[in-house]
């Protein structure tokens, strides 16, 4: 599951050009992943630590007619911050697996632009729009979750199995024949390589 979901998601999470920000500033923003993305089980949930990069080019242009700047100026950041995901994924009434997300985010340095005597707080501007970007990302994660789990079909598989005559003896000739009436599922129980469910008639 680690392996997969690093493959599947993209490298570059967002990228916005002309960005507005305070004090008539804009910025040219890039979000990509930095390095492996890393998922445990915790208390019955998939977490995920999504390490990101952020660039950006923050620019503000001339004020000559407030005569507080009269020329345009430029600064560069480069910062990084922690995505996390966590996912609970239950069983729906079809046995299938579905998953409600929670996320937040933690900076390892926030960005802070100073440009003159302007303070620039470009961190309520960057969180939502990476926030924004994350629910495909988030749908992917579920899909391959579903794709590798197939619980439905494992459970349909086991039902028509059961429903199977079985011989328990040549001599006089037995046979058990189970007519299950109702199955019903443990919790799942979640690591970061499977997803565990104890099944019952």
């Amino acid at each position: 599951l680690t392996e997969s979901i690093n493959k599947d998601l993209p490298q570059e999470v967002m990228r916005q050009d002309d960005l507005e920000l305070e004090h008539n500033a804009t910025g040219d923003i890039v979000v990509t992943r930095n390095g492996d993305i890393k998922v445990r089980g915790e208390s019955g949930a998939l977490k995920l630590d999504i390490p990101l990069r952020i660039k950006a080019d923050i620019e503000i242009p001339p004020k000559v007619s407030l005569k507080i700047i009269d020329r345009t100026m430029r600064k560069s950041i480069n910062t990084a911050l922690t995505f996390h995901i966590s996912l609970v994924p239950v069983l729906d009434d079809e046995w299938n697996i579905t998953a409600t997300p929670t996320i937040d985010m933690t900076w390892d340095e926030p960005p802070k632009v100073k440009l003159g005597p302007f303070n620039i707080n470009i961190t309520k501007k960057i969180e939502p729009r990476i926030k924004d970007g994350f629910p495909d990302i988030i749908k992917q994660i579920e899909q391959r979750i579903s794709e590798r789990a197939q619980t439905r079909s494992k459970v349909e598989q086991a039902w028509s199995r059961l429903a199977q005559p079985a011989s328990v003896s040549d001599n006089p000739p037995l046979w058990l024949v189970v007519r299950p009436t109702k199955l019903f599922g443990s919790d799942l129980v979640v690591t970061e390589e499977h997803l565990g469910l104890s099944a019952g008639l």
